[in-house]
């Protein structure tokens, strides 16, 4: 017993967009931060730079998989939402399990730079 195919392929390409967001949003929140914060520590910089470039990686395989038309991340949430399936035989629970890990990894991505900024100010 599966979910219906529809319900499915909402929930993921949903997931998917919020991710992409997240990650937009998290660049564009690590840049501000940086730009705001007082004090010029090579400690700051770094941490502020390494989360940033992160980002940035993340941001170019969201660009290349959309040029590409391949849909990998579409695809790693379906493989995850069938583990999870295949785990807990229940298809209406494993969804509820990939929304709340999506939206808690995507929660804690954008607090890091709140984190950085607070811990560096």
């Amino acid at each position: 017993m599966s979910m219906p195919a529809d319900r499915t392929d909402v929930s993921i390409k949903r997931i998917v967009l919020l991710y992409r967001a997240a990650t937009l949003l998290t660049i564009a929140l690590t840049f501000v931060l940086f730009i705001s914060g007082s004090g010029s520590s090579t400690a700051r910089t770094v941490a502020f730079m390494v989360w940033l470039a992160l980002e940035v990686y993340s941001l170019i395989r969201i660009l290349s998989d959309l040029l590409s038309g391949q849909h990998k991340k579409e695809e790693n949430f379906r493989n995850t939402l069938a583990n999870l399936e295949k785990n807990m035989g229940d298809p209406a629970a494993a969804l509820r399990t990939l929304w709340l890990t999506s939206l808690l990894s995507l929660v804690l991505k954008l607090a890091v730079p709140v984190v950085l900024w607070a811990i560096f100010r």
